[in-house]
């Protein structure tokens, strides 16, 4: 009958429901993670590359992903930090670890803390301090009062007496909390290294000392004697050159013309030659096209000489663009070419440059510097007849900032 209620229908359809809400599930579970591929293609890259290089990678796919997939970025830092370990130059990993880090701050400040407690003691008589630096960066503006003060006497316990945040902690008690300016103090007195303070940890606690004297003299006194004292069987301090010109410091004498610019820059080593003409040729706005491409043509030619690294890598990075944007793609070829063999280079590990670097960044920073600029501008390494993993990984990774939804600043060095 029409009229009556048909209990078979009502379990039939709540039947159809169930099945629906079931089969929807077993859909989206099936759906694949459409970072997973993306990642593993990535990872499968950084592994096959040397360790410079390859850390790089895994540090900078940690850094992309850390805001979305923080679990995920954890384990990618986690596997940069154990490659890090077996680098045998303490500036290389003092470097990877410090920048591992920095990241794990944000996910787990613990953690962060156990990275920076893998790095040795200053080694007396050397500049060196990864520890300091790695304990700087645990720093955070975020942290209550209470919590930096317990960060500061750790760091102090652990060796990081040159962390630049020591001093900047004495600031904020000097300006928010000057009744405990005695007992921080105090703290960084104990936490001189003394026996074996070096010219620059010596320096770093007169600076603090006359920072406070006038709220505690007493102290200050002390600090500056204890500064002053020769440090017991100190070894042979290096000698200073705070303020002297390194040789790739040089700097021409201001106002000279162009001309008078590139006669002296042809009287350089290769690395400053090149340098000083890729510079004329961005800051002189008056220097005509064919003059440009002169100047960038000489620089190319001087970077074969340039020792293979990071430096070689910028110069030849900047000249490939540089032609590209005169138009003249036929010598941006060359230059990639000249590029994709300095990058076969590090990655084949014929020098030292693959397990280790001397300059501030890794040679991946300029292989990223590169890779942003090929994608800020649309053009595909293909066109420029250039064939690199490590490139690859790169423009990867900024497939993942895409994939994200994540807007950032590219191409900020050339």
């Amino acid at each position: 009958m029409g009229g009556v209620f048909s209990y078979g229908k009502l379990y039939s359809v709540k039947t159809s429901l169930a099945l629906l809400v079931v089969l929807t599930g077993f859909a989206a579970q099936a759906q694949p993670d459409p970072l997973q591929g993306l990642l593993e293609h990535i990872q499968a890259i950084a592994v096959s590359e040397p360790p410079v290089l390859g850390i790089d990678t895994q540090i900078r796919t940690a850094k992309a992903i850390a805001g979305k997939r923080p679990e995920t970025a954890k384990e990618w830092l986690r596997a940069a930090s154990s490659r890090s370990l077996s680098l045998a130059d303490l500036h290389t990993r003092g470097d990877f670890l410090t920048a591992i880090a920095e990241l794990f701050v944000v996910l787990d400040a613990a953690e962060a803390e156990q990275i920076c407690a893998l790095l040795p003691l200053r080694a007396a008589g050397e500049k060196e301090d990864p520890l300091a630096r790695c304990y700087h960066k645990l720093f955070s503006p975020q942290r209550s009062w209470e919590e930096e003060k317990a960060l500061v006497r750790r760091a102090l316990s652990a060796g990081a007496f040159r962390a630049p945040a020591i001093q900047d902690h004495l600031d904020r008690a000097l300006k928010q909390h000057a009744e405990e300016i005695a007992a921080e103090f105090s703290q960084v007195l104990e936490g001189f290294p003394s026996s074996d303070a070096s010219l620059e940890e010596r320096r770093y606690l007169q600076s603090m000392a006359r920072q406070v004297e006038k709220q505690v003299p007493g102290l200050a006194v002390r600090a500056m004697k204890l500064a002053a004292e020769s440090p017991r069987n100190a070894p042979k301090e290096a000698k200073d050159d705070t303020g002297k010109k390194k040789e790739d410091d040089f700097e021409p004498p201001a106002g000279l013309a162009s001309s008078e610019l590139v006669s002296i820059a042809r009287n350089q080593r290769p690395v400053i030659h090149a340098a000083m003409l890729i510079d004329l040729i961005d800051k002189d706005k008056e220097m005509g096209l064919p003059q440009r491409m002169a100047l960038a043509y000489e620089a190319l030619e001087q970077t074969p000489k340039i020792e293979a690294g990071d430096e070689r890598l910028v110069c030849q990075s900047m000249l490939t663009r540089r032609l590209y944007e005169f138009g003249d793609r036929a010598k941006a070829a060359v230059a990639a070419q000249m590029l994709a063999e300095s990058f076969e280079k590090i990655y084949d590990c014929e020098t030292a440059a693959c397990v280790s670097y001397r300059s501030e960044t890794s040679p991946g920073e300029a292989i990223n510097d590169f890779a942003e600029y090929l994608r800020e501008n649309k053009i595909r390494p293909e066109e420029l007849g250039l064939r690199h993993k490590s490139l690859e990984a790169r423009l990867l990774i900024l497939d993942l900032y895409t994939s994200l939804g994540i807007k950032r600043s590219l191409f900020s060095i050339f």
